[in-house]
């Protein structure tokens, strides 16, 4: 019983999740600059490409997706606060 309900959260947590490929990575050792740039890109891109807004609070998680290499861009994972972000990515998305 438990481990169904810990799989549903699972679920629900994934769902504000999207995956982002081709983002240009910050060629650093200093994993604070580069998460720094990767937040700026997403808001950036939210902004310019679907007229969304975001701030901090907007974004729950961020984080590259893989172990970093120099010569390579890893996916970038982000999971909103609320799924309606990423709902409204979603439909600007298709239109």
């Amino acid at each position: 019983m438990n481990r169904k309900t810990a799989e549903e959260r699972d679920m629900e947590n994934r769902k504000r999740n999207i995956v982002i490929y081709g983002v240009p990575e910050k060629k650093t050792d200093n994993m604070s600059n580069r998460k720094t740039s990767d937040g700026e890109f997403v808001r950036d891109l939210s902004d310019a490409v679907f007229n969304i807004k975001l701030d901090d609070r907007d974004i729950d998680k961020m984080y590259r997706l893989g172990l970093w290499a120099e010569d390579k861009a890893r996916p970038l994972l982000v999971a909103f606060g609320n799924g309606e972000i990423k709902d409204e990515i979603k439909i600007k998305q298709k239109s």
